[in-house]
């Protein structure tokens, strides 16, 4: 099995996993993925000023976030669209806080980016789930 197609089997098992299963950023998780690391959930977001859409994945190790924007490139002889895909990952061991800021956006401290680091949920009712379950993940591997 390719790791396109683990990551696909690995999207199918999760709840509403077939919301996920067929989006573009797919293709680009599979190179993203560490050997042995296990998608726990996915969240559709944008960033913080809704330029950027994408989606929060949270894995057994860390947290990704995968944003795609679009560029309008104009010429004279024509108008095109290209998409740009920003990756920002971080480690569990490595996030120092994470805060809910009220309607689903939600600011992560990290000492990779040595910055605050920010994104809103689509599903604004997540962000509390978000972040109880990241404050989980992060006493374990603060604990290691």
């Amino acid at each position: 099995m390719n790791k396109l197609e683990a990551v696909q089997t690995q999207i199918s098992k999760l709840t509403r996993g077939e919301q996920f299963a067929t989006r573009e950023e797919i293709p680009c998780l599979a190179d993203i993925l560490w050997d042995e690391e296990i998608i726990e959930n996915m969240l559709e977001a944008s960033d913080e000023n809704g330029f950027s859409r994408g989606m929060v994945i949270l894995t057994n190790q860390r947290l990704i976030t995968i944003l795609k924007v679009y560029l309008t490139c104009e010429s004279k002889l024509s108008i095109r669209k290209k998409c740009l895909i920003e990756v920002n990952e971080f480690p569990y061991r490595e996030i120092f806080d994470i805060y809910p800021r009220g309607f689903g956006k939600i600011t992560i401290e990290s000492s990779r980016h040595g910055r605050n680091f920010s994104f809103i949920l689509k599903d604004r009712t997540q962000d509390r789930i978000l972040c109880d379950y990241l404050d989980s993940k992060l006493l374990c591997h603060q604990a290691k």
